[in-house]
């Protein structure tokens, strides 16, 4: 075959090949997978876990369960009877049945998961985004015709009657409940383009919800404002630490914010216009649990996200925590001579403490330093810090040394990080090193 044959055949089948378009550049101490969540040229409305693990997503055409490692389609779980725009699906707190809201026909919909026939439970103009208050009680933010005005509304799934809780100025955003019961808003712009640091995240109180519950209802102007200063709110939800993780469909970032409204950092960002949407925890998600940030367990929680560039593909990317590990040459047993303990991807110009211990325990002991949980597994019997380490800008070190001889025995480390401010991120994996 020609080169020119070679070449024209390369190309052609670069043409036929499936390509995995979603590219959200992750920030050090992340990992991740992806998958598609819907055909080329529809458009994903809407997305959350299911207490077995799976996914529930609108893409497109029907309300899908897929696997959540993997994204296979494991059934179709609801076809709507005429072709609409998804706006949200939800899984009940009972996780017994989905709430499916669409724009087009303004129709929200109860999908039972054990198969039985979906119902009609309430035309509710513009829907956009749907949390559970409490079983069968939902709060939807929904707009109306001009989009400069977001209500807030009470839905009682199992009569469908419906009390107008909380009215905001501006483009309908999302919702989200933290452990302790606030009701949490993200405020957009109205104006196109969206003006960068324009959005912001309110929050309501148990007790101002429970006073709306009736006749009156809160304005804007009740909340709280919990952070500001954000691009354009798309999606939030809170982590198993209590962190608030926010999406981005126009900057196509994926942020992570403190109990205290402090933007903790970025988790990732989609390439030039690409946004990411949705957002939904499959696992780790309960409070005490392991966490969801940089540098944590893998344990701590896989993150689905939607990343879509609105026509060609819509895509689940799978973010989880990744941990650095050490690396030593030559590899175990060390013999007498120099030898190196290698680590990389920690946090560009941050800081590595290193301990030793005579002695390793499973499972890692959860300890907190800067209200940042984070997971130790060093014997504290025996543990020493036996140096402080700068990172390079890679977040890299090699850490050289000569071994005597003589030891014969097992020397256990692990590393805690700061990042380049000096604040905690967590820490590596515990490495054996056996001296001969």
């Amino acid at each position: 075959m020609s080169t020119l044959q070679t070449t024209a055949a390369l190309v052609a089948a670069a043409c036929l090949t499936p390509i995995l378009s979603a590219q959200i550049d992750l920030e050090h101490g992340f990992q991740k997978s992806v998958f598609s969540a819907a055909p080329g040229g529809s458009f994903v409305g809407g997305l959350d876990s299911l207490q077995n693990g799976n996914l529930a997503v609108f893409d497109g055409v029907s309300v899908v369960e897929l696997d959540g490692a993997t994204g296979a389609l494991v059934r179709t779980l609801f076809t709507p009877p005429t072709p609409v725009f998804g706006s949200f699906v939800k899984s009940d707190p009972g996780g017994s049945y989905l709430l499916f809201g669409e724009s087009s026909n303004h129709e929200v919909w109860k999908l039972p998961l054990d198969g039985s026939a979906a119902s009609l439970v309430a035309s509710v103009p513009y829907n956009f985004d749907c949390v559970f208050l409490a079983a069968d009680l939902a709060l939807i933010s929904r707009g109306e015709a001009t989009f400069t005005t977001t209500f807030i509304d009470q839905l009682d799934v199992n009569t469908g009657a419906i009390d107008r809780i909380a009215e905001v100025d501006g483009p309908s955003g999302p919702l989200a409940f933290d452990v302790a019961g606030n009701l949490y808003y993200g405020i957009n712009s109205g104006s196109w383009p969206i003006p960068p640091g324009s959005g912001e995240v309110v929050y309501w109180t148990p007790a101002q919800i429970a006073s709306a519950q009736g006749p009156a209802h809160l304005l804007e102007g009740d909340s709280q404002s919990f952070a500001s200063g954000l691009d354009a709110v798309t999606d939030m939800l809170f982590d198993n630490q209590g962190d608030l993780l926010v999406s981005d469909s126009t900057f196509g970032t994926l942020s992570e914010y403190r109990t205290d409204g402090q933007r903790r950092g970025l988790i990732g960002q989609e390439q030039t216009f690409n946004g990411i949407t949705y957002l939904a925890l499959l696992d780790g998600g309960q409070p005490g649990g392991a966490v969801f940030g940089p540098f944590q367990p893998e344990t701590g929680g896989t993150l689905a996200a939607i990343s879509t560039d609105w026509f060609s593909f819509s895509e689940v990317s799978l973010i989880r925590p990744e941990r650095p590990a050490f690396h030593s040459t030559p590899g175990n047993p060390i013999p007498a001579g120099p030898f190196s303990v290698e680590l990389q991807d920690g946090p560009p110009l941050g800081t590595l403490f290193v301990f030793a211990a005579a002695g390793s325990h499973l499972p890692e002991d959860r300890l907190v330093r800067q209200g940042v949980p984070f997971f130790f597994g060093l014997d504290a019997a025996t543990l020493q810090l036996i140096g402080v380490v700068p990172l390079d800008a890679a977040g890299d070190l090699v850490i050289n040394g000569n071994y005597g001889g003589g030891l014969n025995a097992a020397v256990f480390f692990q590393g805690a990080l700061l990042d380049a401010a000096s604040q905690s991120q967590g820490t590596t994996e515990v490495l054996e090193l056996d001296f001969q």
